[in-house]
């Protein structure tokens, strides 16, 4: 219904610089390619939406080895995944705000069971969620004497195959900016500023100030809406990273370093 719907688009994404259009068999879809991220792309891109325009936007960051082994303090990731044995990955809500009752969940180790057996060092996330590591990996860890760190057993069994990594260390809240995420419009005026949180768009800063991290920390943040959690951001120290590393743990994607800045 709108013949000049490119040319607009154009008229108005062109000032933002963008590198590259990549054109789809869809003759009604177009992928611009920006090799940074506008300061005004957040703002634009809802003028397009209110304008009837669809679709998203996506970031991809991605570091050089060296990058990553210089890096301070990184963002703890993993694509591996384990399977729990139907119905034994369990949780309650614990409500941690008496304003708008969100609420954290609290993972239940002790009947939970995993159907993969760890042959070697392995890091991964139950069913996409919770972050256990096999038992070789928990012994380094505690061998290490690596802080800020809880490895609880997973199921009845002993000794145990799996660990749960359940970070003890929370850090101060995230610089915003430049950190991009969004408080949720769910927050009340009496709210902590620890919840209601959109996942971030970008990398991690913290405030130099203040900033006193352990091996192992969780974000202050829990990010979720609907009054539910998705979880905290887990962030490891380099010596934890290193020793990811020489243990052998593959599949180690996601983990960026963590900008630690001082603020005006």
């Amino acid at each position: 219904h709108r013949p000049q719907w490119e040319r607009e688009v154009l008229q108005i994404l062109e000032p933002l610089g963008f590198i590259a259009i990549e054109r789809w068999p869809n003759p009604r879809v177009l992928t611009f390619q920006f090799d940074h991220y506008p300061a005004q792309l957040d703002e634009v891109w809802q003028h397009l939406q209110a304008r009837g325009f669809y679709g998203s936007v996506w970031e991809r960051r991605e570091y050089t080895p060296t990058e990553l082994l210089d890096a301070a303090f990184l963002r703890l990731g993993t694509e591996a995944v384990v399977r729990s044995v139907d119905g034994t990955l369990r949780w309650d809500w614990v409500t941690i705000c008496p304003h708008c009752g969100f609420a954290e969940e609290r993972w239940d180790w002790q009947h939970l069971q995993i159907s993969d057996l760890p042959t070697g060092s392995h890091l991964a996330a139950v069913d996409w969620h919770p972050l256990v590591v096999s038992a070789p990996l928990a012994e380094a860890l505690q061998q290490a004497d690596v802080t800020g760190l809880s490895l609880i057993p997973v199921g009845p069994e002993r000794p145990a195959g799996w660990y749960a990594l359940q970070p003890t260390h929370l850090l101060p809240p995230l610089l915003v900016p430049p950190t991009r995420m969004r408080r949720l419009p769910t927050a009340t005026p009496h709210c902590a500023r620890d919840h209601h949180w959109e996942s971030p768009t970008s990398e991690l800063y913290y405030r130099q100030d203040g900033f006193a991290a352990a091996d192992v920390n969780a974000s202050y943040e829990v990010f979720g809406d609907g009054g539910r959690a998705t979880g905290r951001i887990v962030i490891i120290s380099n010596r934890v990273y290193r020793l990811l590393l020489a243990m052998g743990v593959t599949q180690l994607v996601g983990c960026e370093p963590i900008r630690v800045v001082a603020s005006a």
